[in-house]
């Protein structure tokens, strides 16, 4: 049971509590009128709610192919590193990383091609040459002879425009460019790393705070509904209890979900955030598209 409904039904209970005092004479109108339109109030924010988590699961299911039942997004069950070595995996695993390195190996391959078109090119080689049964000049003879000759073998581009220079400059900038970026994606990484590995360390200490909050504002909406029960606190009393309680629950989810988030950051940094890390299959997806 979620905390918007445990807060509906507490909420319910408060409301038939007060119309029964109210009847009685224990309390005024004013305190009977508040009650049912907290618990209106509490009960149309309980609906919306339900609507919208109905259109986004129906929504999940038809983006990812699964059940959001079947695949209820929890915390994952993942070791965090100490920070320099999820750095280092980051730069090595990271699915950003690996795209923009390719892409700059692609940019050296392609400055080194255009330059292999414009400059010469020079070959070591050797000719072996036997004759049998002809007259021979290295040697004088007419016998069977064998000769290797060594030599340098050089190739000079026919044409040497100024466009075959151009494309050489050009290749050669966006190489240059392209190690430039590339570096700067490493950096990138890296800081990304030191913000959530900090981040994640806070939220959990989050975590651990509210939660330990939750537990005292629970004994406090007991001690504050069993007052009102018996006539020993009055209705506003009762309804700042709970609603203290509510927000504690509503500060813990918060904080919950943010270690989620920063845990799921961390398995994208360092690549192991993929479809198949979700069981999402691809070609149901492509399919119905």
């Amino acid at each position: 049971m979620s905390y918007l409904e445990k807060n509906l039904k507490l909420l319910e209970e408060i409301q038939k509590i007060a119309k029964i005092r109210f009847k009685s004479g224990a309390v005024n109108k004013l305190d009977n009128l508040q009650a049912q339109t907290e618990y209106m109030r509490a009960k149309s924010e309980y609906l919306t709610v339900q609507k919208d988590l109905l259109a986004n699961k129906a929504n999940y299911k038809r983006i990812s192919g699964v059940s959001y039942s079947d695949n209820n997004l929890k915390k994952p069950e993942e070791v965090i590193l100490p920070l320099n070595e999820f750095q280092e995996l980051a730069t090595v695993n990271n699915f950003t990383l690996k795209r923009t390195k390719l892409d700059n190996k692609i940019a050296k391959n392609t400055h080194y091609m255009e330059h292999k078109q414009f400059a010469p090119e020079a070959e070591f080689f050797y000719d072996y040459n036997k004759t049998d049964g002809n007259y021979s000049y290295l040697t004088n003879s007419t016998s069977s002879n064998s000769s290797t000759t060594y030599g340098v073998s050089v190739t000079v581009p026919l044409f040497k425009s100024g466009a075959n220079i151009a494309s050489v400059a050009k290749a050669k900038r966006n190489y240059l460019m392209s190690s430039f970026n590339y570096q700067d994606e490493v950096a990138a990484v890296r800081s990304e790393a030191v913000d959530i590995w900090e981040n994640i360390n806070l939220a959990n200490q989050i975590v651990e705070t509210q939660s330990k909050y939750l537990e005292y504002s629970e004994q406090s909406l007991k001690a504050a509904n069993s007052n009102y029960k018996y006539g020993k606190t009055d209705l506003l009393n009762l309804l700042e209890a709970q609603k203290l309680h509510v927000e504690a629950k509503y500060e813990l989810t918060k904080a919950e979900n943010n270690v989620k988030l920063y845990y799921y950051k961390y398995l994208h940094l360092i690549g192991k955030l993929s479809p198949e890390y979700f069981q999402i299959d691809l070609d149901s997806i492509l399919i119905r598209l």
